[in-house]
């Protein structure tokens, strides 16, 4: 039977479930050394790190559970009279909370959760801040609002930054009405910026570029400040993503002219990335664009701007994807989302993953593409922003390997990239639907349509020979007068010349269609390449053709491969494969091959699209059928 000493001893403990420090055991009781020791010693407790924990967490909890409202009270506020000055000196404002919220302490909750939650995002734990700065309004209702406001807004940017929009939107909304309540200009301004800015990840382009406005409009005759400054820089970045060059840098430079005269580095970081990603897309001056957005993200690093810094890299390899530059886009995206992966930052991260598809999906590699973007989608409340680049590429990869039902996602990207009016949302999903035309000769493209964003995509100099949206226009006859005029000394390009351009710019896919409009050697090769990337669907378009012109010598596809890997699954996803044979779970998998569990994941969501299977007993059983597994 257990004394009554034991078990309160046993009673505190389960309600420190970080355990507790060995040279805070002497504050709460000096008679406990004894009883703890002997607990070491049958192995009820342990020592770790220097801090006493139950063995076993369950058994911790078991005991915690059993505690009667009142009593768990008493023992939570034991804690906070014995170490609140201990905590508050050790910087540990997150245990004070976590006291507080269980010993009833609403007072103290409201007034650490919010330090607890600035320390948080100092150090990049930005889900983290988010919970805390709302277990701070939670605490404070009814306080006064002139607090309560701040609150508000710190909870909305920490859920911008880690991909919770709609909550972001519902937040900064409260903040502005009690801005415009107070009547206080500056601060109505700056949440019309900010409103503006989680509108434009919503993908709704009136409400963005409405609240920019407003912003603008409030502050333009306003004092010189870094509100102000903002909201000319957000209305820059607007004009950059909507490919208007001239008007971007005409804010920027407002921007940066009043960022400098108050003195306000993130500003000009915010607004030198915008600049720079405007400049760095006009062939005639992407260098200088560059240097820009590397000042802008060496700036960013030195202040730990941790939003502006994922920005910097995003654009840098968003915009290297688009000039076709793999090598740069790769690494700044890859440092991006290394970046923001360490720091919650989930909506930047997010938006690099769908590049990164892009990406792959560009380079020949379709599996890591796929894998990507499929992961993507399954994320819960996917921006459209993020999500129209993850459909398109899903999409793509499904209608080349002969699966038709892929129309269904590019008419849902198709109408989430409208909403936008962006020709960077836009042009890719009519780009795929095109191409869809192509294979199956559906058109789902009206000539409307079509005639306004060539004419906005001729007006903003987005065009190039290797335009894939040009080329999909051309190869099925829908382009208009203008794309004649603009391209009229492309209409006869030798086929392998343009093939080796393709095939220098690591575009296998490209390269392919290009060499199929040469003689019969090069539309074997073609046929060579199609196959090789599994584009079942493209490959039995192009035996068609060249079955009805009468060549001969068709290649069959790669044979020895498909004897023993049919589905030409890469040598990670068969070691994921053998592992799903014998019954185990993710986790295990994960630990038996040194990967994490989500790595896990994104692997065994690639090995059901290859075998064209719905669940992991089944794909066993394909595969085993198919010879891969014995």
């Amino acid at each position: 039977r257990l004394s009554e000493e034991t078990k309160n001893v046993w009673q505190q403990l389960s309600v420190i479930p970080q355990g507790l420090e060995i040279d805070r055991l002497y504050k709460i009781d000096h008679s406990w050394q004894e009883m703890i020791g002997n607990c070491i010693a049958v192995r009820i407790l342990m020592i770790k790190n220097k801090k006493i924990f139950f063995k076993h967490e369950l058994y911790r909890r078991t005991i915690e559970e059993a505690l009667s409202p009142f009593r768990r009270i008493a023992l939570n506020r034991n804690l906070l009279e014995l170490f609140l000055e201990s905590f508050e000196e050790a910087g540990e404002i997150e245990k004070i909370v976590h006291y507080a919220k269980n010993a009833n302490e609403n007072d103290l909750v409201a007034k650490y959760a919010p330090l607890a939650a600035k320390q948080a995002a100092c150090v990049g734990s930005h889900i983290e801040a988010s919970k805390l700065f709302l277990t701070a309004i939670e605490y404070s209702e009814g306080w006064d609002t002139n607090q309560l406001v701040k609150f508000y807004e710190d909870y909305a940017y920490e859920c911008y930054l880690t991909n919770q929009i709609r909550e972001a939107i519902t937040y900064q909304a409260k903040a502005l009405r009690i801005w415009q309540e107070k009547n206080q200009t500056e601060q109505i301004g700056n949440s019309l910026r900010f409103l503006s800015r989680l509108w434009w990840f919503e993908g709704n382009h009136h409400q963005s570029e409405s609240f920019a406005e407003q912003a603008v409009e409030v502050l333009r005759n306003q004092p010189s400040s870094k509100a102000k400054a903002m909201a000319f820089s957000n209305m820059a970045q607007l004009k950059m993503l909507s490919d208007c060059t001239t008007e971007c840098l005409y804010w920027a430079e407002k921007a940066i002219e009043i960022a400098a005269e108050v003195d306000d580095e993130e500003t000009l970081a915010h607004a030198m990335n915008s600049m720079g990603s405007s400049l760095m897309l006009d062939q005639a001056s992407t260098e200088k664009g560059v240097a820009l957005l590397e000042q802008s993200l060496a700036l960013s690093l030195k202040n730990s701007y941790d939003e502006h810094v994922g920005r910097a890299y995003a654009s840098m390899g968003s915009n290297a994807a688009t000039l076709k530059n793999y090598a740069l886009a790769k690494k700044k995206l890859e440092e991006g989302i290394n970046y923001c992966e360490e720091r919650d930052l989930d909506c930047l991260k997010f938006y690099m993953l769908s590049w990164k598809a892009r990406l792959n999906l560009e380079t020949g590699n379709w599996d890591e593409a796929f894998t990507i973007a499929n992961s993507l989608l399954e994320e819960d409340g996917l921006l459209p922003v993020i999500k129209i680049g993850a459909l398109v590429v899903v999409a793509s990869i499904h209608m080349r390997r002969g699966d038709l039902d892929a129309i269904s996602l590019l008419l849902d990207a198709k109408a989430m990239a409208f909403r936008t009016t962006e020709l960077q949302r836009i042009v890719p999903v009519l780009s795929a639907l095109l191409e869809y035309e192509w294979i199956t000769g559906k058109r789902h493209v009206e000539e409307e349509i079509l005639d306004t964003t060539i004419n906005s995509f001729i007006q903003a100099r987005k065009f190039s020979r290797k335009s894939r949206f040009i080329f999909w226009l051309r190869k099925l006859g829908r382009q208009n007068a203008i794309v004649d005029e603009t391209f009229k000394s492309c209409k006869d390009i030798n086929a392998p010349a343009e093939a080796m351009s393709w095939e220098q710019l690591d575009c296998p896919y490209e390269q392919a269609l290009a060499l199929f409009d040469g003689n019969d050697t090069d539309k074997r090769k073609a046929l060579s390449v199609m196959q090789h990337l599994g584009a079942s669907a493209i490959s039995e378009k192009f035996k068609l053709q060249m079955r009805s012109t009468g060549i001969k010598k068709i290649p069959r596809g790669l044979r020895a491969s498909t004897k023993f890997n049919p589905a030409q699954l890469t040598n990670r996803e068969l070691e994921v494969l053998q592992l799903l044979k014998t019954g185990i779970q993710n986790k295990e998998i994960a630990e038996a091959l040194f990967i994490s569990p989500k790595t896990v994941d994104h692997h065994i969501s690639s090995i059901l699209f290859k075998l064209d299977v719905n669940s992991r007993s089944r794909a066993v059983t394909e595969a085993t059928r198919l010879g891969i597994l014995k």
